[in-house]
């Protein structure tokens, strides 16, 4: 038995006009999932606890990068027949804005940046004023191809 199993994530970053709900652009990422995030899993499967496995905030990043601010997700589900799981996490018009350089989640992370163990990270190039709110999708596929 020597298959690799992989893990790929799949980021769509929705922005709106806060007041029409009108999209204004949307930016698409694929990536893998980080070392240190495939590892919990392993911990996990070796029946180790010291982290829930479960994907609860996402960050973003400015230059440098710095991360400037972490949410909550918003919405979760998967897909058994496919290996999916769906991540979502929603930044309303007021609470961010800024030119953002990475996207980031975590496991078990709290509100405090820098907690938790990084699960996913990738660079960007993303713009969200005052006046536009912002949705980010992610999808996690686990596959053998």
């Amino acid at each position: 038995m020597n298959e690799t199993i992989k893990i790929v994530a799949n980021v769509l970053a929705t922005v709106r006009d806060a007041k029409t709900g009108k999209v204004k652009r949307t930016y698409k990422h694929k990536n893998t999932v980080q070392l240190a995030g495939r590892a919990v899993i392993a911990r996990r499967l070796a029946n180790i606890t010291d982290y829930s496995g479960i994907l609860n905030y996402g960050s973003l990043y400015t230059a440098g990068p710095t991360e400037v601010y972490r949410k909550l997700a918003a919405s979760y589900t998967y897909d058994d027949a496919t290996a999916k799981a769906y991540v979502s996490w929603f930044f309303t018009a007021n609470e961010v804005s800024g030119d953002f350089v990475q996207w980031a989640n975590w496991i078990d992370g709290t509100e405090t940046l820098g907690t938790g163990q990084m699960w996913s990270q990738v660079a960007v190039n993303w713009s969200k004023s005052s006046s536009e709110t912002l949705t980010v999708d992610c999808s996690y596929v686990i596959s053998n191809t």
